[in-house]
Order: structure tokens, then C-alpha cells, then sequence
């Protein structure tokens, strides 16, 4: 007796674990050009995400950069650094503020230097940071920290873009 109820155990749990399996759960839509989120990846799209506690911001992997700027369809400020860059204290906190100042109107990305991505190899930097403005494949802009009001100079840029596009600014 026991062993058969040892038998149904099984069988049941053998059950549940193959159902489990196919049941549905949502699905994101299809993006093999971004990866799941990570603070560590050598390329990362800044993400604003609203949840039930108020907005913050998610660091999502960018898998493949060119698939990222020709189907996001909204301008991109990439960042290229490196770890050791000086100026981090100052790019980082900019490049968050611009993704929630500019949420569902541009996309903001930090790409570190030496990622062997296709897109980021093309560029042509020898400074780091170095701030591209890209739109729909397109290169609009470049600045080096080194140029003075680099950052400010890219806003102005984006922001004439994005009225170009009929978008609104923040």
C-alpha cells in the first residue's frame, strides 16, 4: 500500500512538473538586438521603467548596437568610456538624467570602448568619453569630452532633432 501511493506521488509530481513547463507566461516582443538586465554589460541602454513604487532606471544589455539604432525608431546618445574615465562623475549622472527627461523621445546607451560590436568598432574615437548622437543609422553629431560644453552641445542637438521629429522636449 505504501509503495503504491509512493507510485501516485511520483506520478503526480512527474505530472505538475511537465505542465509546468507549458504553461504561457507573457512574452516580450522580439528584440535580439537587447539582452536582460545588467549592470555589468559592456554595453547598456539606460531604461526608464515605471513600476508600482515610481520610476526608476534599469541598465538593459545591448546585444547588437546597430540592430538597437535602426529599430528603435527614437534618437540615441551613446556614450563610448571606459572604465577609468574621469569624467564618469559627471557623464553618468547626465546620461540618467537626459533617460528620464527625455522618456519615449530618445534612448541613452554607455558603450564601453573596447566591446568588439560591429557599430561601436566603425566609430571613430581616440578620446574617451566620446558622445555620438545617432538616428536611424545615422550618425547627426560626435563630441569628445575634451570639446568644451560637449554635453550641452549634444543636448542642443537632440533637442532640435527631436523637434525636427515632431516630438516633444522635456
Amino acid at each position: 500500500m505504501k509503495r503504491k501511493i509512493a507510485q501516485i506521488i511520483a506520478l503526480v509530481v512527474a505530472i505538475t512538473v511537465s505542465l509546468a513547463g507549458c504553461t504561457s507566461k507573457p512574452t516580450e516582443a522580439k528584440t535580439p538586438w537587447l539582452g536582460g538586465y545588467n549592470y555589468q554589460a559592456s554595453m547598456a541602454w539606460i531604461e526608464p521603467i515605471s513600476n508600482g513604487d515610481g520610476d526608476l532606471l534599469e541598465y538593459r544589455e545591448v546585444l547588437e548596437l546597430e540592430g538597437f539604432v535602426t529599430h528603435t525608431g527614437l534618437p540615441i546618445v551613446l556614450c563610448v568610456r571606459q572604465n577609468n574615465d574621469y569624467a564618469a562623475s559627471t557623464v553618468i549622472p547626465q546620461m540618467e538624467s537626459w533617460a528620464y527627461s527625455y522618456r519615449d523621445k530618445a534612448n541613452f546607451v554607455f558603450a564601453d570602448a573596447n566591446d568588439p560590436d560591429g557599430l561601436l568598432q566603425s566609430l571613430e574615437f581616440t578620446i574617451t568619453p566620446t558622445f555620438y548622437l545617432l538616428h536611424k543609422g545615422a550618425i547627426i553629431m560626435y563630441a569628445s569630452w575634451q570639446e568644451a560644453n560637449a554635453l550641452k552641445l549634444l543636448e542642443e542637438a537632440l533637442l532640435e532633432l527631436m523637434a525636427q521629429q515632431g516630438g516633444n522636449t522635456a
